[in-house]
């Protein structure tokens, strides 16, 4: 398939989901139903829109619901397109930094779409805040993902940032580390290639050229592997215990 004729084709699922974002806040005035509504929603389009960009997806270890209990999902981060893949997994909520956000039309956007918006810089209210609102969202029993080196990389593991595992402390939720691997493009093991073209880090290039070459492709294999749940403990031993598993996987 043609890698414009793809891209229209992101766009396109892109287009219909913030419609249907502002069609379930239109239509559903209770928060926790809206977006238990949006993160099915968004789970569905994600599985038929990867299909569509030929991103194939390994989910191994994909734990079974326990009495509807929610998770803290602590994963690797490489591209933003890690989001797409999660959500064609299962159901989640995200949590994205400020900075991120950027400007208040993008975090009014990000909000819209169900994202939990948190300050990363130490020391700060707003980032008690933000470990709260996760909290009380793994409290209603809606899955959350969280993506603790705070940044896209080229596959290097970066140390992860404890603060946000408090949320899964607080709420007295289970930790579940996430390993992503981007294994093959067009069929063939290629880390160069991985690193250099499916990764998007340090803004080597801008998203929209990014996904117009990611679009190129005639296939991508990735593999999501859900670890074991880690025993309960404080945020930096579940920080470190998390790092460590998903360290393994990623090198292995």
């Amino acid at each position: 398939m043609n890698k414009y004729l793809k891209f229209s084709l992101f766009l396109y699922y892109g287009l219909n989901f913030f419609a249907r974002c502002l069609l379930i806040d239109w239509r559903i005035r209770v928060e926790e139903k809206a977006i238990r509504a949006k993160t099915k929603m968004v789970s569905r389009l994600c599985r038929k829109g990867l299909r569509a960009l030929d991103v194939h997806i390994q989910c191994v270890g994909l734990p079974a619901e326990a009495g509807g209990e929610s998770r803290l999902y602590a994963a690797n981060h490489q591209t933003y397109l890690d989001i797409f893949v999660l959500s064609a997994c299962l159901e989640l909520q995200y949590v994205s930094a400020f900075e991120v956000a950027g400007d208040p039309t993008r975090a009014g956007i990000l909000k819209s779409a169900g994202v939990i918006l948190v300050e990363n810089r130490r020391h700060d209210s707003r980032l008690a805040n933000g470990v709260g609102q996760v909290a009380q969202t793994l409290e209603k029993n809606i899955n959350v993902a969280v993506f603790p080196e705070g940044e896209t990389t080229n596959g290097t593991l970066k140390k992860f940032k404890p603060a946000l595992f408090q949320a899964a402390v607080d709420a007295g939720r289970k930790v579940v580390p996430v390993s992503i691997r981007y294994t093959k493009v067009n069929g063939r093991h290629d880390p160069g290639r991985i690193r250099d073209e499916v990764c998007w880090y340090d803004d080597r290039t801008s998203w929209y050229n990014h996904l117009i070459n990611f679009c190129g492709f005639r296939s991508v294999e990735v593999v999501v592997h859900f670890h074991d749940e880690l025993p309960g403990a404080g945020r930096k031993e579940l920080a470190q215990a998390c790092e460590e598993v998903i360290r393994e996987a990623v090198s292995g």
